[in-house]
């Protein structure tokens, strides 16, 4: 038996689109692309665990890869890069449960190093260097805070 208030993935998507839609001021308008269809890309690429160049192949031709990640460079300059984070941590905020209690919670930080591959000297100064792995010297360091609260994780930020 279903249990009446499941999630299925239809929900979860729509969910994720209206906070996308809400809460970030990524914009990108092209001849093939528009805003949603990056959402749904990206989103897509989440869920899957995959890169931008394997969900743009199997979009059927919708958006080629590299057009995608030039609209989202253009679209994220790393100049905002701290209003960019704001937008994500208020996206994140905004689906915390009203009846999650707000103190007494014991809060986790992990931090996950992304490797970077680039050599452009203004991106790379948003790197930490560390030991060599996965054929780099060079990570994007994200950090995420979160709770544990019904047998659920919750993130409530991230850096």
């Amino acid at each position: 038996m279903i249990p009446e208030n499941a999630l299925n993935a239809e929900d979860v998507h729509g969910m994720m689109l209206d906070r996308m839609e809400a809460h970030l001021s990524l914009r990108t308008e092209g001849y093939r692309s528009s805003t949603l269809e990056t959402y749904n890309l990206l989103l897509k690429a989440v869920a899957e665990g995959s890169s931008l160049e394997a969900v743009c192949a199997d979009s059927c031709g919708v958006v080629d890869s590299k057009t995608l990640r030039a609209q989202v460079n253009t679209a994220l300059p790393v100049t905002k890069l701290r209003e960019q984070e704001a937008e994500m941590n208020a996206a994140l905020q905004a689906c915390i449960p009203n009846g999650m209690p707000r103190g007494g919670l014991e809060v986790a930080i992990d931090t996950h190093d992304e490797p970077f591959y680039g050599k452009t000297p203004e991106l790379r100064a948003y790197t930490c260097k560390t030991r060599a792995k996965a054929g780099t010297t060079h990570f994007f360091r994200i950090a995420s805070a979160y709770v544990i609260w019904r047998e659920v994780r919750l993130t409530l930020a991230l850096t």
